[in-house]
């Protein structure tokens, strides 16, 4: 996958094998059925603002974004069958393997690498790669 996650505060890669999820049905079937995340793997899900975990079958970090790729919170271990909303201004939510967010609020992230596939809306690339 072309795409990754880099946390602008520190410089670190936060995801190396980003999956985008930003159309209905995308974003409706998230994680779900999968037998696991690799540690290295996650999923922005756009736009959205809470998640759940009905039929993911291992626990998530779950990072909620702002406008401007800002953490607004984070909520750690959310296990299967479990709901998570997110702060007011929340527009994105970027899902991880429990266990591997090791930053928190107000750290900014940002995607990386290229767009020739056009697999990026316009409008989530301008949300995270400013």
């Amino acid at each position: 996958m072309p795409w990754r996650v880099i946390n602008k505060t520190t410089g670190k890669t936060v995801v190396a094998r980003l999956t985008i999820a930003a159309g209905y049905w995308s974003r409706l079937i998230g994680l779900q059925f999968r037998r696991e995340l690799p540690p290295e793997a996650g999923m922005l899900l756009f736009p959205c603002n809470s998640v759940h975990t009905c039929f993911v079958r291992f626990p998530l970090d779950v990072v909620f974004l702002d406008d401007a790729g800002t953490v607004l919170a984070v909520r750690g271990n959310l296990r299967p069958w479990r709901l998570a909303m997110g702060p007011r201004k929340c527009v994105a939510v970027l899902e991880l393997r429990a266990g591997s967010v090791d930053f928190g609020p107000a750290d900014v992230l940002r995607i990386e690498g290229d767009n020739e596939s056009g697999s990026i809306p316009p409008k989530l690339a301008a949300f995270l790669q400013g």
